[in-house]
């Protein structure tokens, strides 16, 4: 919702609890932090704050890897990647 508004630091702020919480009831690959992590990357895209961006894709890429979601592509973690490596 806060990254729609662009009220990007809000949405930082929340998406950082939401991994926060996540860490102490799952394991630190599971597959629902990639989401968390892409958007992250989106919203520090947003601010543009680049190279946290990458470090929040990287992290979603990390995962990925290990416990690949079912709904997400990974093809589109490689594109945000390589646009902000630009």
């Amino acid at each position: 919702l806060y990254l729609t508004m662009k009220e990007c630091w809000k949405a930082i702020t929340y998406l950082n609890k939401a991994v926060e919480i996540k860490l102490k009831h799952l394991p630190s690959q599971h597959p629902d932090l990639v989401t968390l992590y892409c958007d992250i990357g989106r919203a520090y895209f947003g601010m543009t704050e680049y190279h946290r961006a990458i470090e929040a894709f990287q992290d979603a890429l990390n995962t990925y890897k290990i416990c690949p979601p079912p709904d997400r592509d990974l093809q589109g973690i490689l594109d945000w990647i390589e646009r902000l490596k630009k």
